[in-house]
Formats: structure tokens, sequence, C-alpha cells
């Protein structure tokens, strides 16, 4: 670096003193600038001649100072360090590579290309796998790693050398692509190789140039990186999202989402660009443009359930001050609409949906709510707070640490481990209409209570601070709980439910404690519902933290909360240990609920006490279907939208859940007889004795009439631990509801219900 910089400025130093200026900056009028000495002005240099004459200058230069810079590298070891490392990284910088370039043209005309995604992190397991092979084969934990560490450290000192090496080259690399005065765009977001790539390129490339780059989408929704998209939107004519689900590059994860981006070297303000999300090849962009904008507007998936490539006009987002007010009101406060995240537009329409959320004024951060991230699987387990340990706990003595697939949708009972559980297969879905006879944890604690609960931190969502001891308020309490990882491509993204007092988690879970009890039962309620759901997968998060949740709404209108609030209590109630949030909750007006469906297997709401009792909660997968599915409707209202708004939500971006609800078969007692969806693993029967069994398709083709008979199904023990072994009876004929249908019933109910009380 000191040999370039060294040779930088006597080139500038030649080339001004050498160079008349002829009116503007040198670059900028390079038609007008010669080389030559003032006596030769008369007869201007052609482009090449001019850029020979450079070329020769920069040899010339680089002879004259040869030996002014081994004399400064032999005179000072700080110097003879710094050339060892130019000789061995052999640093490369553009503007003296290619000063030709930007002398005569003032930056590149085109660049192109596919940066590396790479994120600076020292790599443990990966210097040790070098020498013990079997930490990568074996996929061993970070503690055992430190193990093979100290062990292989003490064998080679050598090795321990190298290993420090790289652990300060790793610490140095990092500082200099988070230095201000390197890469000022990016000062503190995580540090990521082609996000130094791209505000190199904004650099480099002259006015009337264009750039094409591939890049991951991270730089669109990094709640730090509003300085890069300021100055990125200004740039941007096209933006192209694409999901990797088609393999076209096979080494990639199939679930990886990356973008294209076609940039301009002027500046445009204010912003005004082309989008198109959800794409799976090339193809189908060209299309778009080419539509004449005729017809339906497909979804992510096509009626056969395969990715959908076809191409609609809608789906070219021109985004401009407008969206970006829109997206920043939605997301972010209003706060700098200029560098407000840009998140998967499908269609236009979407932005009228976004203008309904940004209405609700109250945010997650105005009500004092408490965030706690839960125990850490590895460095809890170091410091010996709690152990692994797959046993039935005492909740009692804080034994109940929960795992991320203990809870789903609205259901703090979804499965339970396996007694030998390692993997996240290793878990058993629980059936809520039978008293579960027992129910295991895959942690507990192992220290005195006291300093367990001690090490429990959260903060104040809206907080900047660290954290701090939360546990004299959180282990009395209710509380909602999230799972940590957010499922964009999973059959629902936002997956919560309510938490008794006493339960802890570790940090596959997030949990959420109100100040008011109220306060939580709302947000469980309106985060349980699919207009949620799309609002946090349109945010494109991947996972659940304070920063991005402090901008969540909420605030509806009080005449949809009976109806919710006893819908979602319901779903969320279902063991003793909610006794007292029931009770707490309960409101008169329960009781004179009714379902928008009449059907046997809907539990009537007239049967309701203050009291909870096992009947209390809803229990068959038929019901708790139904219960969701008006949530939906009445959380759709309440927040101002549309019938057709809601459809086009879940035509759009619910692929996975419109295929498990095609093939999803409930009996006459609500149970599922059959379904497809890889959650419910264990659950009805296999394929083979579904298609056995089924008898006779209905003329609308959604029932079978079973042969007419009850079927005794045999659970397979290989297929859950839990229930192997027993039997279950199905009573025909088998249903299959169709979503679209019970959304236009449940909207025609509620509408004149919520009509009749204003």
């Amino acid at each position: 670096r000191m040999n370039d910089m060294f040779y930088q400025q006597r080139l500038e130093r030649s080339v001004h003193e050498d160079v008349p200026n002829t009116g503007g900056t040198p670059c900028a009028n390079a038609e007008a600038v010669s080389c030559a000495g003032p006596q030769e002005m008369s007869q201007p240099l052609s482009d090449e001649e001019t850029s020979e004459t450079i070329i020769k200058s920069k040899q010339e230069i680089l002879t004259e100072v040869k030996g002014d810079v081994r004399t400064i590298f032999d005179d000072s070891m700080r110097f003879k360090y710094v050339k060892k490392l130019a000789d061995r990284y052999h640093f490369f910088h553009p503007m003296l590579e290619f000063i030709e370039v930007f002398w005569l043209r003032d930056g590149f005309d085109i660049i192109c290309g596919n940066p590396p995604w790479i994120k600076l992190e020292f790599d443990e397991q990966g210097i040790i796998s070098e020498r013990f092979p079997e930490v990568a084969i074996r996929k061993m934990s970070a503690p055992d790693v430190r193990k093979m560490r100290d062990r292989l450290f003490a064998e080679s000192p050598a090795v321990e050398q190298l290993y420090h090496d790289e652990e300060t080259e790793n610490a140095g690399d990092a500082a200099f692509m988070n230095a201000y005065a390197n890469y000022p765009l990016l000062v503190g977001q995580q540090t990521n190789l082609y996000k130094c790539v791209l505000e190199n390129v904004l650099d480099e490339i002259n006015d009337n140039g264009f750039a094409g780059l591939l890049t991951p989408e991270s730089i669109y929704n990094d709640p730090k990186g509003q300085p890069l998209r300021r100055e990125l939107y200004k740039h941007l004519m096209y933006h192209f999202q694409y999901q990797n689900e088609l393999k076209l590059f096979a080494e990639v994860d199939h679930h990886t989402e990356y973008g294209c981006q076609l940039l301009h070297g002027r500046r445009s303000s204010p912003p005004r660009f082309a989008s198109i999300a959800d794409l799976f090849t090339p193809a189908t962009v060209d299309a778009c443009f080419a539509h004449d904008g005729h017809g339906l507007c497909g979804g992510i998936k096509d009626e056969n359930g395969n990715w959908n490539t076809e191409a609609h006009k809608d789906r070219i987002v021109w985004i401009g001050e407008e969206e970006l007010k829109v997206l920043a009101d939605a997301f972010e406060n209003g706060a700098d609409w200029e560098g407000a995240k840009l998140i998967s537009v499908h269609t236009n329409i979407i932005f009228r949906i976004l203008e309904k959320f940004s209405s609700l004024k109250i945010k997650l951060s105005d009500c004092n709510v408490t965030y706690a991230a839960g125990f850490h699987e590895t460095n809890d387990v170091d410091r010996h707070i709690i152990k692994r340990n797959t046993v039935a706990p005492n909740i009692n003595n804080y034994e109940c640490i929960l795992s991320g697939p203990h809870i789903y949708l609205a259901n703090p009972q979804y499965k339970i481990p396996r007694k030998n559980c390692r993997l996240n297969s290793d878990y058993d879905v629980i059936n809520l209409s039978r008293s579960l006879s027992t129910y295991r944890v895959n942690y507990v604690p192992c220290t005195d209570i006291l300093t367990f609960k001690s090490q429990f931190t959260g903060l104040k969502i809206g907080n900047d601070d660290n954290g701090s001891p939360i546990y004299d308020d959180w282990f009395k309490h209710y509380k909602l709980a999230f799972r940590e990882q957010v499922g964009s491509t999973s059959e629902r993204t936002f997956t919560g439910a309510i938490i008794p007092p006493l339960f802890s988690h570790i940090y596959k879970l997030v949990s959420l404690l109100f100040p008011k009890t109220e306060d939580m039962l709302e947000f469980a309620s309106i985060s349980h519902s699919l207009p949620y759901d799309f609002y946090i997968k349109i945010l494109g998060i991947t996972d659940i933290t304070p920063g991005k949740m402090q901008s969540f709404p909420l605030g509806i209108s009080d005449e949809y909360k009976p109806a919710l609030f006893v819908r979602t209590l319901q779903l969320n109630c279902l063991t003793k240990y909610y006794a007292d949030l029931w009770q707490e909750l309960w409101r008169d007006e329960y009781k004179s609920e009714q379902w928008s469906l009449d059907d046997p297997r809907l539990k009537p709401f007239n049967t309701l006490t203050k009291e909870w009792q096992w009947a209390t909660p809803l229990r068959n997968y038929f019901e708790r279907r139904q219960a969701l599915v008006e949530i939906d409707v009445i959380a759709a209202m309440a927040l101002g939208l549309t019938l057709k708004d809601l459809e086009m939500i879940y035509n759009i971006q619910f692929p996975v859940l419109q295929q498990n609800e095609a093939d999803t078969w409930y009996d006459q007692k609500g149970n599922i007889v059959f379904t497809c969806s890889k959650g419910l693993t264990g659950v009805g029967c296999d394929r083979p004795e579904w298609n056995a069994i089924r008898g006779t398709v209905s003329a609308d083709g959604n029932s079978y009439d079973g042969n007419g008979e009850p079927y005794t199904h045999t659970i397979d023990p290989k297929k859950s631990e839990l229930y192997g072994g027993q039997q279950v009876t199905y009573y025909p004929p088998y249903t299959r509801p169709d979503r679209i249908q019970d959304y236009r019933r449940a909207w025609a109910f509620f509408e004149k219900r919520f009509n009749d009380l204003m």
C-alpha cells in the first residue's frame, strides 16, 4: 500500500506540474486535456496518443521512484513489513492499475460480475478440522472442538502460531472493512465482501456507465443498511429478486434468495426503479416487460404446485419516492424513507395492503415490551447454567426449558422430543384430543435456582442496551414465544404461542413479556393471522430480533377483540397451567360467539365458563383449523383489508399452505385421516393406506365415502414413539375443506355481524 501511495503522490505531482487545466477537472474534461507540454497545446493529442503518453509517464515515474522506495523500505522496519504484506497479498488498486480509464473517462463504462458472498468470520472449526477431520465429518459441538484445539496446541506449537496468525488476520480484515475512511456506507453493518465490492463499484463507474451485479438480498433488509440503500436507490434502475428453487446455482442451497441489480452511474433524485420479485428464471423478466397486462397475475406457485415462472405485467413494480415512503411507514415508523427497506413485493396491490398496516399507529416499541432470547445451547452449557438431558421436567423447579419444536402457530404443545433426541426430526406430534401421559424437554438447569434465573436476561424493544436480568418479572408471568428462525419457505412464517409462568426456553425461541396481559393477547391474536404472517414474510427477515420487532404494528378497534380473543385463548390455553390466564381475560361476550360454519365437529361457544376446564380449549384438528381461518378473516377486517386482499395474500404468498390444504382430509370426529404436511409426520395414515381406505370420491372432489365403514388405524412406532402401537378409529365421510370458500363464507358472516354492531 505504501508503495502505491508513494507512486500515486509522485504521479499526481507530475500531472499537475506538466498538464495545464483548460477548464473543469482533468477527468471531467478529458477531451480538452493533453499530457504534452504547453508548447504543444495547439495540436491536441488523440485519445490513443494521450493514453500511450500516460502509460509511458507511469513507467517513467515507476523507474524514477524505484530507488527512493527501496531506500525507504530499507530504513524502516514498518515499511519492510508493509512491503512483505504487499508482496504476499498483491493488493490491487483499480485507479492506479487503470489510470488511463479514470483519467480519460472518469471511471468504467461497464462493470458486471458476481462478487464473493463471504461474511468475514473466524472459522475455528475449519482450522482444527485440517488436523482432525472428524470435527467436520461428525459436526462436533463448539465445546468439543475447543478440547481438540487445546490438544492440538499441546502437540504442535507451530500450529498454535498459525491459528493465532489466522485469528489476527481475520481481526485486521474486519477492522479495515469496518473503517469509515474505507467504506463509509457500510459502517455498523455486518461485514460481507460483496457489500465492499458494491460500494467500490459506485465509486469506480462513470456518470454514463452501467453496472450489473449479482448479490444477496440482505442489502435491502439490513436494519443498519440505510446509508448504503440511500445511495444505492439513486443509482438503481432495475432490481430482480430470485429464489434458487430451480437450482440455477447448483452449489447454492435452494432456499437462497439473491438479486440482480442494474445500476446507472449518474445519481437520480428522487429515485425511480423497477423491481420484480419471486423470480425463478431470467426468462420471466423479459416476458413481464412484453406482457399486455390481461389475465390474472399468478402466485409463487401455479395450480399444480410447481414454482411459477409465468410472466405478467403486474409483476413489474415501479418504486419511487411515494412507494419508499409507504415502506418506511409500514416497517420503520416512517423514518428515513430514502433508505427504507425494500421488501419482496409480488404485485402492485401489495402497496395498498401495506398502507393499511401503516395506519396502525401503535408499534411494539410503544408497549414497553421486554424481549428475551433465552439460554444459549452452547455457551450456557459451557457455563454450567443448563445441561442437555432429555427428561420429564419438574415445572415447579423451573425445569421446563422449551426448544423450538415444542411450539407452533397458536399451539404451545405441538411436539415433544423422543427419549433419544439428537435431530430436529426426533420429535413426535402431540394429539391434543388425548391426555398427555408424559412431557419431555431436552435441557434442564444444572445450577441453583437463583443463579439459573439470574442468567435469563432481556431488553426493552426499542432500546439499544445490552440486556439486563429480568427474572423477577419474567418467570412470574405469561409470555408470548416465537420461533427465532423465520421459515419464509415453510407453511407459515411467524409461528408463536403463549407459554405459562415458570417456563423458559433456549435460543431456538424468543419471548415477549407485556406489562399488560391484554396487549399480549391482542398481539398474539393478530400475529396468529395470515395477514400478519404475510407482513412478516414480505419483510424478508430470517430471524426475530428486537431491532426488527420494534416497528411491528398493533392497535385494532375494540369491536373485533372479543371474537379474536376467545379463539386465540381456546387455541393456546391447552393445560391447567393456563387456568389463571383464561380467568383473567374472561369476558361474558365469549359465550355468545358463533362459528361462521354450521358443523358438528365445532365445539359451541355457549358451553364456555369462566373457570378453565379440560373441554375449554379447541382440541380436534378440524376446529383448530376453523378457528385460524376465522382469525384470518377477523384480523383482515380489523386491519382494513378487503376479502380480495385476503384471497390475494393466500394465493400469492403461501404456496406450501395451499399444498397442505389441497391434500389434508378430516373424518367426522375432526381427526386428520391423511395429510401431506411434512410438519405432521405420524398424524393419520400414510399414502398407500389412505389410497386403500378412502373409497369413492364425491362429484365436487372434496369428499370420500370411506366405503361407508369406520376404519381402525394402528399407529406405526417408527412414525411416533409417543403413540406407536396405539389405535385410532376414523369415521367417514372424509372431507377436504376449501380455504377460499371458507374465507368467503366467514367474511359474509362477520361482515353482517360487525355491521349490525355499528
